[in-house]
């Protein structure tokens, strides 16, 4: 099933995408251009789809590539703070004594499975380095999605698949 479960500020400006109506819903549905939907029923990651007009604006050309769900991974995505997320924010002392520490968000239903518990530590693994991180619980991601503080964990560029495991008492 394509459901869509994330998508960036630029996939939103091209596909036409809302992330409070579209969030959920399966993408053949919003969008209409058939070479797209051709392109998604073939589901083959390593071919990408070149220069085709923007749905939402189509004097535009875009490309696309798929990039499926793994076993066992999340998808790290950022989430933007108003001290901290700009790349050269953190360095200067006042900024970084307002920005947020570094944390990764879940939804609410992990916490309810009792996967992952508010202010628990969790141990984040991405792009070859691995992470120790409190746990905040955020109602505005999508299960199988975590969010980490946009510039706030260095060595991460986001969006990235990652994996996220809770820590008990006795490792934390």
């Amino acid at each position: 099933m394509r459901q869509i479960v994330w998508f960036n500020a630029s996939a939103a400006r091209l596909l036409g995408l809302d992330g409070h109506r579209h969030r959920g819903l399966i993408i053949d549905r919003l969008i209409r251009n058939p070479q797209i939907l051709a392109w998604l029923a073939q589901a083959r990651a390593n071919d990408p789809l070149i220069d085709v007009p923007s749905p939402a604006t189509p004097e535009i050309r875009m490309s696309m590539r798929l990039i499926p769900y793994a076993q066992g991974q999340w998808l790290l995505v950022p989430l933007w703070h108003v001290f901290g997320s700009e790349e050269l924010s953190r360095l200067a002392a006042g900024v970084a004594s307002l920005s947020p520490a570094p944390y990764v968000a879940v939804n609410p239903a992990e916490e309810r499975n009792r996967v992952f518990v508010e202010g628990q530590m969790a141990c984040v693994a991405a792009q070859g380095r691995t992470y120790r991180l409190p746990v905040r619980i955020d109602r505005s991601l999508p299960a199988g999605t975590a969010g980490i503080p946009a510039g706030l964990v260095p060595g991460v560029s986001l969006p990235a698949w990652g994996v996220l495991e809770p820590r008990t008492a006795k490792e934390t």
